[in-house]
């Protein structure tokens, strides 16, 4: 996608395809490489959220007067469970809990209902309604934060 014209939601929908396909290749029965794929997928699911929680979901408040507070706070809600899904895996796949494998597909069950959400409500809001300037501040944003993982 050309810088300039993409669009909040295109960015955020390819990186929810990006994280889901991190966690779809964790081969979960060979525990010491599940390890390494786990940890890699999360540092990318912490950016993520991080873009959302300090940058995205700032702005759309501020800018977007209509927006529902409520409905951002329950997003960040579903962050906090999503986190928690995270530890569990981590925690299993440092034990070698077999369970670890039924964690990361709850995990990815769940970040994919998450997503549809956010895809089907908040992104489209941002495209629709934030002025440009915001609109480029928050993709610029995300575009620097590209290069450190």
């Amino acid at each position: 996608m050309n810088d300039a014209t993409e669009t909040i939601h295109e960015r955020f929908e390819e990186d929810h395809g990006q994280l889901h396909a991190l966690l779809g290749r964790i081969d979960w029965a060979r525990p010491e490489e599940a390890r390494a794929a786990f940890e890699a997928f999360a540092l990318r699911l912490d950016r993520h959220i991080a873009w959302e929680e300090e940058v995205l979901f700032p702005v759309s408040l501020r800018a977007l007067p209509g927006l529902d507070r409520r409905a951002v706070a329950a997003l960040e809600e579903e962050h906090l469970r999503l986190r928690a899904r995270l530890a569990r895996t981590r925690e299993a796949l440092r034990a070698g809990d077999p369970a670890a494998g039924a964690l990361g597909r709850e995990l990815a069950a769940a970040l994919a209902v998450h997503g549809a959400e956010e895809e089907r409500t908040l992104y489209p809001a941002c495209d629709a309604r934030l002025p440009p300037a915001e609109q480029r501040r928050v993709l610029d944003v995300i575009r620097a934060g590209e290069n450190g993982v």
